[in-house]
């Protein structure tokens, strides 16, 4: 039997400073499980959640850091348990902390049964994890249906513009056209940026932000959310956000981040911001369109524009455009994934309850 220990952490900076045989930017899951996203969840969660601690935990297999991960335990409330830090917020692919790509089933129970035991705690909820993930094989294997799945989507982007183009179906290729044109008919001058590896300025930082609550305040008002209970998470969010916002303090990190913008008259028309995993792998977190706008189908033009900048520069990108399953994503080529919700609980003896 291979020897295993467990470390705890009280802190996020204790957590990466102890690991010294892999790189600390390096998971084999997502750039959401990068050092860089993890310490700003560490911070928003120090923030809006100071009562309730942090819990760092590395898995050592024969001297090696195998896998670690990022959590809390709530022990007061209606819902009570292990959660990873940023349960419930931006991050759209939560998981452990992987550190080689030869993680064991053993290796994650090992890490359950040692944060039961050591917390005194029954109940675990792990959302949003990718079917792939070593936690959902893991899961499976100990007989852990997920209570909820939700759809993702991603397109594979590689060879040509023109060839990309040509795969799309006829009458998306005609919107995209119509697009074009109608802003070329209407006189509207046109811009459009990358910025990768590089800062974001402070001022378009802000339109973007803001354009993003009005969109999103719009959107859950036609989803029919509206009323008192959506009045009050508002005012919630809005006190949240003014405490500490994520996406407002990772737009400031040039390594790691990746935005595309499409102006219109030069305002902001449309924008994706997400994460970049390597060269290979870019996780948008958020795309959003300004409704002035609507007439020109923005959205199409940014993306269509992004697709392009990136396969004229012969790169290969799983563009992932991560949780929803908006018709548009299709439209674009993208194929369906899926992330997993589970819910489970363990004895005292922190083995599993089957």
């Amino acid at each position: 039997m291979e020897e295993r220990e467990i470390k705890f952490f009280k802190n996020i900076g204790d957590f990466y400073r102890g690991i010294d045989n892999k790189a600390i930017d390096v998971s084999i899951n997502s750039p959401f499980q990068y050092e860089m996203w993890q310490k700003c969840l560490y911070k928003e969660h120090i923030t809006q959640h100071s009562k309730i601690p942090y819990i760092g935990v590395h898995v050592i297999r024969c001297g090696m850091t195998v896998l670690g991960g990022h959590f809390f335990v709530k022990t007061t409330g209606r819902s009570k348990g292990v959660f990873f830090i940023g349960s419930g917020g931006e991050t759209d692919y939560h998981d452990l902390v992987y550190f080689s790509e030869n993680v064991e089933s053993e290796d994650i129970q090992f890490l359950i049964d040692s944060i039961a035991k050591k917390f005194s705690v029954t109940s675990f909820s792990f959302l949003q994890i990718r079917k792939e993930s070593p936690l959902s094989k893991w899961a499976e294997l100990n007989g852990i249906e997920p209570y909820k799945d939700n759809e993702c989507a991603s397109i594979t982007l590689s060879g040509s513009y023109d060839e990309y183009f040509k795969s799309l179906s006829k009458s998306v290729r005609q919107n995209i056209r119509t697009a074009n044109n109608r802003v070329k008919k209407d006189e509207h001058s046109t811009a459009f940026a990358i910025y990768e590896e590089q800062v974001i300025p402070t001022g378009l930082k802000l339109e973007l932000l803001t354009l993003y609550e009005k969109r999103r305040i719009i959107k859950t008002k036609k989803e029919g959310n509206d009323g008192l209970k959506n009045w009050f998470f508002e005012r919630v969010r809005a006190y949240r956000k003014k405490k500490y916002n994520i996406i407002s303090e990772v737009m400031g990190y040039a390594k790691g981040t990746f935005l595309g913008v499409y102006k219109i008259d030069n305002i902001v028309a449309a924008y994706c911001f997400g994460l970049k995993k390597n060269n290979d792998e870019l996780c948008i977190m958020q795309v959003s369109i300004n409704d002035d706008f609507d007439r020109y189908s923005p959205g199409m033009l940014l993306l269509t524009n992004v697709f392009q900048t990136i396969l004229d520069d012969n790169r290969s990108i799983l563009f992932d455009l991560t949780n929803g399953n908006e018709r548009y994503k299709f439209s674009l080529g993208a194929v369906s994934s899926y992330t997993n919700y589970y819910r489970f609980e363990i004895n005292k003896g922190a083995t599993l309850m089957r």
